[in-house]
Order: structure tokens, then C-alpha cells, then sequence
């Protein structure tokens, strides 16, 4: 299938550049924009415009995913249609099939990336790189104001030197989602409707998932493919709050075409909710969002063992800013069972960050505490305390997948500058302390590096991360990021050193 993913980046460059010239031949005239779609814009930081009419909670807010540029991550959650009213609209953005109700929306993107390794997993001369490529097709009918389908089509394909494809995968053979010939990435339906003050729906089939907080929940953008669910999403969104309810099985991708599987053995189900405690014009709310996640997996990890893991993760996150501060605070509970053995664990976060400079270099400094308890792992007997991140985003510790927030304590000072409209570059420098020292130091994905857990002391040691990020217009960004994680005395008692990671990467959007 590798015609499909030639075809798709095709079209977007060819789409690319023809809106880019559109845009400059005839630009808009300046007009003052309505109280209504001010009121529109204001839901969300980006300022985006093609935010859902019918979403009356605050778009950054509402669960939908973040957004990227004009878009949104999540391409479902764009709405073209008051575009397509104004006469704004790009080519194939609600396009009219039968009438002015009902409309398709094509998308596409295509993103390249190179990653690197220097003694991947802590282990001296264990180095590779991997370039990776995938190329995704989505559709999106409108039938009517209440109802619509959902598309899309993924493709990856991935290729490398030295150890392996992943970095913790290795042979000759790359999971289905580095590569791919095709899948059906999401198929859903939608019902929406609007009951008083209150928008009601429901999305049925297959979908990407992200409404929680990072450290539980997140697409896994880091592969080529994301990680997608099957099953049902409900909601009820009002104007200050919003409530939601889901309940899915993993999707289950092969290395060819359409060889996916919808697979029981691994469950995702729960509510969460977000409530407006503090509201300011524009994008200053304050948001406390109350979750409760209840997974099962027949090949659970918890320490070195794997096998049935049934668990409830349940807490509360407070985020949002207020003039020059921002702060994401979560606390996170896990109970359940692995393996027989109960599950007695807890994390919390802390980010907080204030505005320094905001004329010319604009300048945010301020720091980040993350924890994650664990101990017993090793044991046979007793309650198992380590932190499971389930399926938390891989960036926000580190795309390098260095370190995992199980049996941690982290404090990172951060800065972020923005020398000029669409660059930003970040950078922190973590320090890592064992909390149980008959625990073992986590990487990634929950993987122990083995021994940790038969040495003393609590000094894991340190990362230095810094991300460069260039959105050079609409539908180009281009993003760099290197991370070196430097042993403490608990990694090298155990014969591990350092480790370093780099990646850039570059993203089509259409």
C-alpha cells in the first residue's frame, strides 16, 4: 500500500500550496467580527476558527483534544461549516453533497521523523536510529445538524540501523503501529443534540482517546500510528460544566492491510467530568476535572511481572492560567489487582509556570514536581505500590522514554522562549530520587532496568531535555527535541550508565 501513502503526501503538498497561494491572491477583506463568533473564539487559546458551533464549554476544555495551528489534533473536532457560510473555506473543508446539510470534510497529513539512540535502555554501545514515516487520510460527513461519520486511514512504515526499530523492541520484524500498510485508523458515528443549555451525544465504533490527564491518558503520537479504542463515548457539555462516560477495547494493528483486530483481552472504561471554577475573558479559566479510569489488560506489567491487571486509577486535576501564571496540578489513586496481589499505589503533579517577559522575547520560567510511588514490585507477598502510567504521553517525560513516573521523585526547574511568532524553544533539567529502595528505577512504558531493585541508595541521577518547535505557516511544522539522562549512583550500581536520545520531526497538515 505503499501507492496510498505516495497519494496522500502528494495531495498535500499540492493542497498546501494551493491555499498558500489562494491566501495570497486573494486575501479577505478586514471586516469586525460578530459578538457571536467572538464569543466563539474566545473558548479556546488558539483562537482557532473552525471550533464546533454547537460546543458551549470551552474548547480547550471540552475533551476534544488540543489544538494544532488552525486544526486540532483530533481532526474530528474541526467544524468548517461557518467558514463554508462565509465564503472562507478551503477547498474540500464542508463542501455541499445534498444542499447546505449535507457536507464532507477531507484532511490529510503526513509527518516524517528520524530518532536516535546512544546506549538506548542505559546499556553502553546499545545504539540505533530509526527514520519513520506515516501518512494519515481522514472523511467527515455531516448528515444534517445531529449526526455524522467519521474516516480515516493510517499508513506507516518504518526503517532503521543498529539494534532495533524501537527502543524496546527488537529483530527484524517492527510493531503494527511503526509499521503499516493500511488501517482503518477511526470509524465512528456521531449523534448530537442541543436540550436546553445542553449539548447531549454519543460516538459509537472506533476512535482516538485523550480526555484525561497526561499521565494516564494520551494518543501515543510518538509512533507513527495511534493508539485507538472501540466502543462508545457519551456526553453531556454544558456552558460550566461537563460530564462523559466511555467504555472500549484496544485496537490491535498487524503489519499489513486492513489486518486489524478489535481485542478484549485489554479494557478501558470510566467517567470523567471538568467544571469551570474560575472564569476570566478569553482563555483564562480555571478547570477542575474529576476522572475515574478502569482498565484491564491480560498482559498488565507491574514490576517484572505480567499477566491478568485489573486496576481503578481515579483523582482530580486543577489546570488552567490567570494573567502571566498557568499551572496543571493532578493527584492520581490506583487500587485493583495483579495477579492476585492488590494494588495500593498514587502520583501526583505539580506544574506551575509564570510569564517573565511578555514584550518582544516573550519568556516563561517555573518548574515541574512529578512523583510516583512504588515499592513491593519484586515481592510475592503484600500489596503491589508501584505507579502504572497506562497509557500516558510519551512527551511529557520525554519522548526518549528515559525515566517513567513509578517509584520517582522528580523536581525540574523549565523555561520556555518564543523569540517570534511560531518558534519556541523549551528546556529542564530533571533531578531523580528513588522513593522505596527495594523497588527498581523505571524507563518508559513501565520497563524495570533490572537490578536497580538489589542496590542501595535513592540518587537515580538526571536529564537534561531541551525541544525546538517551528510552525513555519498553516499546515507546516517542523520540531526537534534531545534529551541526555546522566546515572546516579543507584543506575551505576546496578552497571548502567547514561543514556541519550535525539528526534526531529516534520508534520503536513491539510
Amino acid at each position: 500500500m505503499r501507492a496510498f501513502s505516495g497519494a496522500v503526501t502528494g495531495f498535500l503538498i499540492v493542497a498546501c500550496a494551493c491555499e498558500a497561494s489562494a491566501q495570497e491572491d486573494a486575501a479577505p477583506a478586514v471586516r469586525d467580527k460578530p459578538r457571536e463568533e467572538k464569543e466563539i473564539e474566545s473558548r479556546t487559546s488558539s483562537g482557532s476558527r473552525v471550533i464546533p458551533e454547537n460546543e458551549p464549554y470551552p474548547m480547550q476544555a471540552a475533551g476534544w483534544g488540543p489544538a494544532a495551528g488552525p486544526f486540532f489534533v483530533e481532526r474530528w473536532a474541526e467544524d468548517w461549516s461557518r467558514l463554508r457560510r462565509d465564503g472562507e473555506a478551503p477547498a474540500l473543508k464542508a463542501m455541499p453533497l445534498i444542499g447546505d446539510d449535507v457536507t464532507l470534510t477531507l484532511s490529510a497529513e503526513a509527518r516524517v521523523r528520524i530518532d536516535a539512540y546512544d546506549d538506548a535502555a542505559l546499556m553502553a554501545n546499545n545504539d540505533f536510529s530509526q527514520l519513520e514515516s506515516r501518512v494519515i487520510a481522514g472523511a467527515d460527513m455531516h448528515l444534517g445538524e445531529h449526526l455524522r461519520v467519521y474516516g480515516e486511514l493510517g499508513s506507516a512504515q518504518v526503517d532503521g540501523h543498529g539494534n532495533g526499530f524501537t527502543p524496546n523492541y527488537r529483530g527484524t520484524v517492527a510493531p503494527g503501529n511503526y509499521r503499516n500498510d493500511v488501517a482503518v485508523q477511526q470509524l465512528f458515528a456521531e449523534a448530537a443534540t442541543h436540550v436546553g443549555d445542553y449539548l447531549i451525544g454519543a460516538m459509537v465504533g472506533r476512535m482516538e482517546f485523550s480526555d484525561g490527564p497526561r499521565q494516564l491518558i494520551a494518543i501515543s503520537d510518538g509512533p507513527n500510528l495511534h493508539r485507538t479504542w472501540n466502543g462508545v463515548r457519551t456526553y453531556v457539555h454544558g456552558r460550566n460544566f461537563r460530564v462523559g462516560a466511555f467504555s472500549y477495547k484496544v485496537t490491535r494493528l498487524g503489519n499489513g492491510a486492513f489486518d486489524e483486530q478489535v481485542n478484549g483481552d485489554e479494557r478501558l472504561k470510566g467517567v470523567n467530568a471538568s467544571i469551570v471554577v474560575a472564569r476570566a475573558k478569553g482563555a483564562g479559566n480555571f478547570y477542575l476535572d474529576p476522572f475515574l479510569f478502569v482498565t484491564s489488560n491480560v498482559r498488565g506489567l507491574a514490576g517484572p511481572s505480567q499477566g491478568a491487571d485489573k486496576r481503578k486509577s481515579f483523582g482530580i486535576r486543577l489546570w488552567g492560567s490567570r494573567g502571566p501564571v498557568s499551572v496543571d496540578w493532578a493527584a492520581i489513586r490506583q487500587t485493583g489487582e495483579h495477579k492476585g496481589r492488590n494494588i495500593d499505589a498514587w502520583a501526583a503533579s505539580l506544574v506551575q509556570s509564570v510569564l517573565v517577559k511578555e514584550k518582544g522575547v516573550r519568556v516563561r520560567a517555573g518548574f515541574r514536581l512529578d512523583m510516583g510511588s512504588g515499592g513491593n514490585s519484586f515481592g510475592t507477598n503484600g500489596p503491589i505500590k508501584s505507579f502504572n502510567q497506562l497509557y500516558a504521553s510519551s512527551n511529557y517525560l520525554g519522548e526518549g522514554l528515559l525515566i517513567s513516573q513509578s517509584n520517582v521523585a522528580i523536581f525540574a526547574p523549565t523555561i520556555a522562549v518564543i523569540p517570534t511568532k511560531g518558534v519556541t524553544f523549551t528546556a529542564d533539567y530533571a533531578f531523580l530520587r528513588r522513593l522505596a529502595r527495594n523497588d527498581a528505577v523505571y524507563g518508559g512504558l513501565m520497563r524495570p532496568y533490572a537490578g536497580t531493585q538489589n542496590v542501595a541508595g535513592r540518587a537515580v541521577g538526571s536529564q537534561a531535555r531541551v525541544v525546538a518547535s517551528w510552525a513555519v505557516n498553516d499546515h507546516v511544522a517542523v520540531s526537534a527535541e534531545g534529551e541526555h539522562l546522566f546515572a546516579g549512583n543507584v543506575l551505576k550500581r546496578a552497571g548502567y550508565g547514561g543514556g541519550t536520545y535525539g528526534m526531529m520531526s516534520l508534520t503536513l497538515r491539510y
